[in-house]
């Protein structure tokens, strides 16, 4: 499953050329472990197993993984190693795969990392895993966000630019806010209609592209009577059916933002506004199912 995942096969050939890969060990030997010649690799290692009836069984699983940079960068007499980030983004792309299945949910992540090394990374978690069972609930998982800055709009046409890629979100949400129409009558007051003025969402991600601070908040800097920045967001997530569901909010801004920690215990920055309607056809919120 590690081996041949899309996302660590694309980031290992990105990072090491076009035919490196994964080696993924099940079980470790002392006599035949791997070392920097096997980078980047995991090892999964099963650690216990409980049984039970299919609503209380569950198994845990170790899995380390490692990888090889010497790269560096010094700035103001601080020097970063390159390797300390490429293992994360390595974690983070091994937890994503496995919480992709649908066999099985993820119930607890232990994760960590260690930052000192010459030119080895390790980084290691251990996860708690319990079946899917017929009739269990799974939630959906987010396959994929994506940001497109507004270019230009007026009453006639809203164009945007290229999407930027949010990877690892961990949760997203979304809550329309309604014009009631509300009547006085014998029996109470009736909602007689609603309308649809504007929505607020929000978002946790636990990493992105270059840009996407500037294209969030309009600008690197931010100086008062600073213009906000408009963008549209799309947001594929997939049901336990296999099913896609695709969110799109077309003229949102943001309003707050924090950092956090995400779900396998990383830095995660949670950012949170509202959408309102695009100027040239009113549109606010569109919700698509494919199978």
């Amino acid at each position: 499953m590690l081996a041949d995942d899309a996302d660590i096969l694309t980031w290992c050939q990105s990072k090491y050329g076009s035919e490196a890969s994964l080696s993924v060990f099940v079980g470790y030997s002392e006599v035949n472990s791997p070392d920097e010649t096997n980078c980047p690799f995991a090892v999964i290692s099963p650690q216990s197993h409980s049984f039970g009836d299919e609503t209380t069984e569950s198994a845990s699983l170790v899995i380390a993984w490692a990888v090889m940079s010497s790269e560096s960068v010094t700035e103001n007499d601080a020097v970063e190693l390159q390797g300390m980030y490429d293992t994360d983004a390595l974690g983070r792309l091994i937890w994503q795969a496995i919480n992709n299945n649908n066999d099985y949910t993820i119930t607890q992540t232990d994760y960590s990392l260690d930052g000192v090394g010459t030119e080895v990374f390790p980084g290691g978690m251990e996860i708690t895993l319990v079946p899917n069972v017929s009739g269990a609930y799974k939630p959906n998982h987010i396959k994929s966000v994506t940001i497109y800055p507004v270019s230009s709009e007026s009453e006639a046409n809203t164009s945007y630019g290229s999407g930027i890629t949010i990877v690892d979100a961990g949760s997203f949400g979304f809550t329309p806010n309604y014009l009631e129409n509300n009547v006085d009558t014998a029996q109470g007051i009736l909602c007689t209609n609603s309308k649809l003025l504007d929505g607020e969402w929000s978002l946790e991600i636990g990493a992105f592209a270059p840009g996407f601070m500037d294209t969030l908040l309009g600008g690197s800097e931010l100086d008062y009577g600073s213009t906000p920045a408009y963008f549209k967001l799309v947001v594929v997530s997939e049901c336990p059916s296999g099913a896609e569901i695709t969110e799109t909010l077309y003229r949102c801004k943001v309003n707050t933002h924090n950092w956090g920690k995400s779900a396998i215990g990383s830095n995660s920055f949670n950012v949170s506004g509202i959408c309102t309607k695009r100027r040239n056809d009113n549109k606010i919120y569109d919700i698509s199912v494919s199978t």
